[in-house]
């Protein structure tokens, strides 16, 4: 027996990530997207993006990644000024 657990198949994908969750309260969505799908996403909003940006066509996956790099090195920024 090992006395390691075993992860899951999605184990890298974790709910700690801020570009996982969207404003779902504010109803942006409502007109353009069908409960069923808002219940998926508020239900798995890491997987649904991961699905989203590893599926999807490869200039949107990397105008995804720019748009992440530049909003981090941002993010990254506004921090190291605080300090």
């Amino acid at each position: 027996m090992s006395r390691h657990r075993r992860l899951s198949g999605d184990w890298f994908l974790s709910g700690l990530w801020f570009e996982t969750v969207a404003e779902h309260a504010s109803g942006a969505f409502d007109d353009v997207m069908s409960p069923a799908v808002l219940d998926h996403i508020r239900q798995h909003p890491q997987d649904t993006l991961f699905d989203y940006l590893a599926r999807e066509n490869a200039l949107v996956r990397k105008e995804a990644v720019r748009r992440y790099s530049a909003e981090s090195q941002a993010l990254l920024a506004r921090i190291a000024a605080r300090r």
